[in-house]
């Protein structure tokens, strides 16, 4: 399966991204890995065996369409969950096959819901090129899978492992005892990201993948993960910042739209204020005059009471 003659470092553009953010998730730190790996290999026939929301899946898928690589790509998993990954409803199903028909629809792009096992009879023997194990992570499931499907892979296919370096799951003790299995056979160990384990059958790649090369490989896939991680997070927190400067434009603007409502107000009340004071100097003058009125009538009646009397009282 031979298809280069040295190892060319890509930096691709995931278009996936746009639909699944997946910065933080397990897999993520292995895309560019698996990008450089179909664009240097060219396997005509790619398996997964757990695709879940599909990170491992879409990165294969870019690379194939970067280079417009007629080959196909069988995503299998029942996407019901499991007793590590969690149970989980139609949706992950529905958001995997949403992003595929949206960005891949052009690449030769398979899913199979259904489990391992019933997949099996859908592929002859040494039929495919690359297969990637990434389903139940106990020692008892992932040594049936291995048993089960590593007959369907070519003599000089690739197998993959997810989580070698987790010690609570069982696949560190399956990967150990593949490693026996493939002495003749290249091995990578990433121990970034949970530990993807790489078994390379082709002769012909030891002129690619010497100790020293495998050596650089681990320590540049491990950083440009890394580099990932924090390219990832600093768009998220950028995106959150453009958020939050959305949200204090609002509230400035709500603002200043209360300031001018309260200038508005106060100069109107300035306004009642000084039209109040009016009417109550108006008022005031004409209760002095009522008084005035009022007290001048009293003495005129007072006074003509008392000429009644004979008595004088000018007023």
């Amino acid at each position: 399966m031979t298809k280069t003659q040295s190892w060319t470092y890509f930096n691709p553009t995931f278009e996936y991204k746009s639909d699944f953010d997946d910065h933080n998730w397990p897999w993520a730190g292995h895309i560019y890995w698996a990008y450089d790996l179909i664009r240097n290999i060219h396997p005509k026939t790619v398996v997964e065996l757990g695709t879940h929301k599909g990170t491992s899946f879409f990165s294969f898928c870019q690379a194939a369409k970067d280079i417009s690589l007629k080959n196909e790509i069988f995503a299998v998993d029942t996407w019901e969950g499991d007793e590590q990954a969690g149970f989980y409803g139609q949706e992950i199903y529905d958001a995997v096959v949403s992003i595929t028909r949206r960005f891949y629809i052009e690449q030769n792009t398979r899913l199979l819901k259904m489990t391992f096992d019933e997949a099996l009879n859908k592929f002859a023997d040494k039929s495919i090129d690359l297969l990637h194990i990434d389903g139940l992570h106990t020692y008892e499931a992932v040594k049936h899978d291995y048993d089960s499907w590593k007959g369907k892979v070519k003599d000089d296919g690739i197998i993959m492992f997810h989580d070698i370096k987790v010690p609570d799951f069982g696949v560190w003790e399956v990967w150990k005892e593949v490693k026996e299995d493939n002495k003749d056979a290249i091995i990578i160990e990433f121990e970034h990201n949970f530990g993807l384990g790489v078994v390379i059958k082709d002769q012909q790649l030891k002129q690619i993948f010497t100790e020293e090369f495998i050596s650089h490989i681990i320590e540049y896939y491990k950083k440009s993960a890394g580099f990932h991680i924090h390219k990832e997070e600093t768009k998220s927190l950028e995106s959150r910042i453009n958020n939050l400067e959305v949200i204090i434009n609002s509230l400035t603007s709500e603002r200043d739209n209360y300031f001018n409502m309260y200038n508005a107000a106060s100069s109107e009340l300035e306004g009642l204020k000084s039209h109040t004071n009016i009417i109550e100097n108006d008022l005031k003058k004409e209760k002095n005059y009522v008084h005035s009125i009022t007290t001048r009538k009293g003495f005129k009646v007072y006074n003509k009471v008392l000429k009644l009397l004979g008595k004088d009282f000018k007023f």
